[in-house]
């Protein structure tokens, strides 16, 4: 089965979206969703036993479990390879009120892969995806921690999201939920078990944007003729040389490259 989503797909009028509700408030929006991933399919994934942490885990009153909790130390090819997922496990936290988490789901699972390529090109961010399946009744606090923007895509159940002063916000099967960062809320299963795609968008911070300026202008500096005999030159002069050098270097700046480099940095991080 082909998947495609790109932003219109999701939220509708793209620019409408962008305009009037991005960095400024929840929306609901009505989406024909493909079948991106079902219970079966996250059930029977954990039962082969080849995910291993941090791709898998579980959450439980929005704490998650430690990795010796829920994963098992095999020999493969002779060599000692731990954190594999321990399938009765997972399962047995899950059946007893756990949330079975699966991050970063675009780096196995070729469907949410499409949707997050799909979704890539509207943003300077890093997307990624993270699949979360909630019994019945399960509280999830701070599910949404406030760090990225996210468009929850719900595929099964209903999921209630609450957050001091606001109503609460209930996306059914079909709708796409979307959670500016800077507000963390709290998710309940409701409707019985609960099945979502949470794709995120998380943009380059200040600390990212300086630390490509700083490697730019380090190179820079670094191959100009004057680095060849700085420890010769007096430090005032020193001190003119970098200022020069670093307003030079912001005129010529690329700025879009310097997002790209950004994003690149945020991501590797992640």
């Amino acid at each position: 089965m082909t998947v495609t989503a790109t932003l219109t797909e999701l939220v509708g009028d793209a620019p409408e979206f962008l305009r009037g509700h991005w960095n400024r408030g929840p929306a609901r929006f009505r989406a024909d969703l493909p079948e991106l991933i079902t219970e079966r399919e996250i059930l029977d994934t954990v039962a082969c036993g080849l995910l291993s942490w941090p791709y898998v885990t579980v959450v439980r009153d929005g704490v998650p479990a430690r990795r010796d909790e829920v994963t098992v130390t095999r020999r493969v090819l002779n060599v000692t390879v731990p954190g594999f997922v321990h399938r009765r496990t997972v399962v047995e936290e899950f059946r007893g009120g756990a949330t079975i988490e699966l991050a970063h789901a675009e780096h196995w699972q070729p469907r949410i892969r499409a949707v997050v390529e799909g979704l890539a090109p509207a943003f300077g961010a890093e997307v990624a995806a993270a699949v979360r399946l909630t019994p019945a009744g399960a509280v999830e606090p701070a599910a949404h921690t406030g760090r990225a923007h996210a468009f929850v895509l719900q595929l099964a159940g209903e999921t209630e999201w609450t957050a001091a002063g606001d109503p609460p916000l209930v996306p059914r099967p079909g709708e796409v939920l979307y959670l500016p960062h800077g507000r963390p809320r709290t998710a309940t299963a409701t409707g019985g078990t609960s099945l979502r795609v949470a794709i995120t968008v998380e943009e380059p911070d200040t600390a990212d944007i300086v630390a490509v300026l700083a490697r730019t202008l380090v190179r820079r500096l670094q191959a100009s003729e004057e680095a060849k005999l700085h420890h010769r030159l007096p430090a005032e002069r020193k001190a003119d040389w970098v200022r020069d050098e670093v307003a030079r270097c912001c005129a010529e700046l690329d700025l879009a490259a310097v997002l790209d480099a950004a994003v690149e940095r945020r991501t590797s991080r992640s």
